[in-house]
């Protein structure tokens, strides 16, 4: 008798994950630089090295010296619109922080391969504001880009405790060194990452405590480069931003838990789906072998936190809501760790899910799963068909015809961005030729001012 052939586990994760990339990167034409893009720009010129212009931005404005650093060789040479690699780019620093992640928590088997795909899927439909991540310059080199040194410190880690000879021990801590110091040079939030995770792993731990202390310190050092920096402290001052210290605990706590219970609904309904409940116990129990009970309930207690101190943070220094891009690495957190935040809970839940009858699973998890495809499915594919992404294009082609014409201290007229794409940023220039952005466009193009019609 023939035996039975079963699909591999990752069939279906990868077909999600390849249609789930492709419809972004038909997008991926239709980028134009905007806005702060053109603003880097001319700082930029100005600068004689590449060290000059981190200095300056790290004394005067942003300790994210890694982000200046990949901003000054992005931008030190561009035409109108981005390289044809920027979105490829993104989307695989997206795609190997997930794997090199989930790789570092649950090791390598089918289950982590699979969830990986899934993960990354499911946070690029999911993550807020997908324009400011994987389609904007600017914030994808002070954010996304960071991503991937994330990732490899975590794997190195991983490598780190599981190296049997002296010379394979050497090589990670080299990396974990590196890449540490490297990952905390991006935003203030994943500068915050490093340290913990080895802060938790030194408390854990009873072997090679030199080594996760040397590593500790390293990352210390490396993260106070970062949020100490002079430009921090000057930006905070000249903001003249006060706000009450029960209005940042409100947001704290208001925002964060909105943002924690939305998104821990959304994967517990999804976990509901027999398959998928069985990868996800299949990977706890993985990092619970790895990391020991003590292991897996701090670092569960760690990322479910982790959001409200964004919110507060974000609250206390700008007087705004945690969103977008400043929100998104909870998010990919929160998605890559729920098989340990699911296992720390498995005594409420698991059995709770077993005990379901299978049509109510189904139900749940199809409510799950059109949750998700609901926050940027929609935006993706309607800026794509209803060609709201093709007609910005092709006024941002305007925009770069009438300024390159344009003669030299001139004021230039142009056409407006009618219905702009939800999911592409577009240009905020206005009718205020005083606008940052106007100033900055005018400036670009060596024109004395810009404005809309």
């Amino acid at each position: 008798m023939l035996k039975e052939k079963r699909i591999p586990n990752t069939v279906f994760p990868i077909i999600i994950f390849v249609a789930t990339i492709s419809l972004i990167l038909l997008l991926a034409p239709f980028v134009h630089h905007v806005d702060d893009d053109y603003c880097f720009r001319n700082d930029i010129v100005s600068f004689k090295s590449a060290s000059d212009y981190v200095y300056f931005w790290w004394n005067n404005w942003s300790g994210r010296w890694a982000g200046s650093l990949a901003k000054y060789y992005y931008f030190s040479e561009i035409g109108p619109t981005p390289r044809p690699w920027l979105v490829p780019l993104l989307l695989l620093s997206i795609t190997f922080s997930v794997f090199l992640i989930i790789r570092a928590l649950y090791g390598t088997t089918a289950s982590s391969n699979a969830a990986g795909f899934l993960a990354a899927s499911f946070f690029l439909l999911t993550m807020s504001q997908p324009k400011y991540q994987i389609y904007w310059a600017t914030a994808g080199f002070e954010y996304t880009i960071g991503y991937l040194f994330l990732g490899i410190f975590l794997y190195c880690c991983r490598r780190i405790s599981e190296a049997r000879d002296k010379s394979q021990l050497y090589a990670f801590v080299t990396l974990a060194l590196l890449f540490s110091f490297v990952a905390s040079g991006f935003s203030e939030f994943q500068a915050l990452i490093p340290p913990l995770v080895l802060g938790g792993i030194l408390l854990n731990v009873s072997y090679r405590k030199g080594v996760w202390a040397l590593l500790l310190a390293t990352s210390v050092i490396a993260t106070s480069v970062n949020l100490f920096a002079p430009g921090n402290m000057g930006r905070k001052a000249g903001s003249e931003i006060e706000i009450a210290f029960l209005d940042i605990l409100g947001d704290t706590i208001l925002y964060g838990l909105r943002f924690v219970v939305f998104i821990y609904a959304v994967l517990l309904l999804i976990t509901f789906h027999p398959w998928v409940s069985q990868q996800v116990t299949a990977l706890g129990k993985q990092s619970a072998h790895y990391l020991t009970a003590r292991g897996v309930r701090a670092v569960a207690i760690s990322v479910i936190t982790y959001p409200f101190v964004i919110c507060g943070v974000v609250s206390w220094a700008q007087g705004a809501v945690a969103t977008g891009r400043t929100i998104n690495l909870a998010l990919l957190l929160c998605i890559t760790t729920w098989p340990l935040v699911y296992w720390a809970l498995k005594s409420s839940f698991v059995k709770k899910i077993k005990d379901t009858k299978i049509y109510i699973k189904i139900g749940l998890s199809c409510l799950g799963l059109a949750t998700a495809l609901s926050v940027n499915l929609p935006d993706y594919a309607g800026d794509l068909l209803t060609g709201r992404a093709a007609r910005a294009f092709e006024v941002h082609k305007q925009h770069d015809l009438l300024l390159e014409r344009a003669a030299s201290a001139t004021d230039v007229l142009l056409p407006v961005i009618d219905n702009p794409p939800k999911s592409i940023p577009s240009s905020l220039v206005s009718d205020n030729p005083d606008n940052w952005v106007n100033r900055c466009l005018a400036r670009s193009y060596n024109v004395n001012s810009v404005r809309t019609k």
